[in-house]
């Protein structure tokens, strides 16, 4: 009963929006006990796509009401970020479902801001794309692995400065994810091994890159890296 009248009422405003999208209105709760009303729709292989729109409940004992109003209930307005990592057609989803932002939906309790708020929410349901729930999916070509996701912002422009044009993502059996290159006549690939990246070369591993989840100075030590490596070929003579 606590949400009852709220979830009926969005049904209602949202309603049309969401069947011409063809999304559902799917309640889970979150470990804080908040509610959290999603729209969402399962593709032929069963993944969910979930828009970044949603409402979110705070429980009882937070807002100490029988009946939560819209002055409590949380609109979250967020945006699909995505794009694409390595240069073989890989795509990386940035939003994390587990981060949940909003802004109240009438925190003066007026009518005129309740409608404006399903306004936005309607904009936003058609104007941003949905994105795979939760990373570990496995999907073609999608990236699963944050880490190697976000590194590609640093690790890209390493590469260009080499002038290494061809970076591949690619997923080995069990699913690890890493990218493949070749430099100075050397197959060389980065992956993440207990969220610290890894440069291996020809398969063995070179040498760790940096501290943990700091994707910058992972991508520094690459560079590093590879200016020893040809350095040393150039000392030895090798081709």
């Amino acid at each position: 009963m606590y949400v009852r009248k709220r979830l009926m009422e969005i049904k209602q405003r949202l309603g049309p929006v969401t069947r011409e999208l063809g999304l559902r209105h799917s309640l889970r709760k979150t470990s804080e006990d908040e509610l959290v009303l999603c729209f969402d729709r399962r593709d032929e292989n069963g993944v969910r796509w979930v828009s970044p729109t949603c409402f979110i409940f705070p429980p009882a004992k937070w807002t100490r009401e029988d009946e939560i109003t819209w002055k409590h209930v949380m609109l979250d307005l967020d945006e699909t970020v995505s794009y694409p990592v390595g240069t073989n057609g890989w795509i990386f989803y940035e939003r994390d479902f587990c981060m949940l932002w909003g802004h109240p939906v009438a925190p003066g309790e007026t009518d005129a801001q309740v409608d404006r708020a399903f306004e936005l929410a309607a904009e936003n349901l058609r104007g941003q794309a949905l994105a795979p729930q939760a990373f570990g999916l496995d999907l073609p070509y999608v990236v699963s692995d944050i880490d190697i996701g976000q590194l590609w912002e640093f690790l890209a422009p390493e590469c260009r400065r080499r002038n290494i044009e061809q970076v591949d993502v690619i997923r080995r059996d069990g699913g690890k994810e890493a990218y493949v290159f070749e430099y100075a006549g050397r197959s060389f690939e980065v992956e993440y091994r207990e969220r610290r990246a890894v440069l291996l070369k020809d398969g063995q591993v070179l040498r760790f890159l940096g501290e943990e989840d700091d994707h910058a100075e992972a991508a520094s030590e690459l560079g590093a890296a590879l200016v020893e490596l040809e350095a040393s070929i150039r000392l030895s003579g090798a081709p």
